[in-house]
């Protein structure tokens, strides 16, 4: 191979790993407030759940995968991510320890808004029924309160009035 075939599939596959960064949400470090690029928003992301839950993919209605938020401890936990400015669905959540614990298909949306903090309310999982089974209890989005407000300005003060 020459280098000059070398260094244009080097650029192209530079650019390909570029455009699925970008398709993708990216956490926000606490303390740090990373920029927006054009079309992105800010989606505060609070999970309460009665046991580990691995990965909640968020969706596009019918236009394929978002980005997945990965590793939530038992209990409440906030966090921060910045992502594309549309409608984002929660279609897989995959609860610790496997996979086998696992719903599809909840499309419970909400909108992020280009350039704001968005937040859709606490997303709250509870198991309903013995171990294994793939009913909820709860699974809905919570109202903000004030508790939360803190912990975003607490966490994020670059994000928040």
């Amino acid at each position: 191979m020459s280098i000059g075939r070398s260094r244009s599939l080097g650029a192209l596959l530079a650019g390909l790993v570029a455009l699925a960064c970008a398709a993708g949400g990216h956490e926000v470090a606490r303390g740090t407030a990373a920029p927006l690029a054009a079309g992105e928003g800010y989606l505060a992301l609070y999970v309460d759940s009665d046991r580990p839950v691995q990965v909640i993919q968020f969706v596009r209605r019918d236009q394929g995968l978002l980005f997945e938020a990965y590793d939530f401890p038992a209990g409440g936990h906030l966090r921060i991510y910045r992502t594309q400015a549309v409608e984002h669905c929660v279609y897989i959540v995959g609860f610790a320890p496997s996979s086998q614990y696992t719903a599809y298909d909840l499309h419970k949306c909400f909108a992020v808004r280009e350039g704001a903090l968005n937040y859709p309310g606490h997303i709250v999982f509870r198991q309903q029924g013995g171990v294994g089974e793939t009913e909820f209890g709860v699974f809905e989005l919570r109202p903000d309160d004030a508790a939360l407000q803190a912990e975003l300005r607490a966490g994020w003060p670059g994000l928040t009035p």
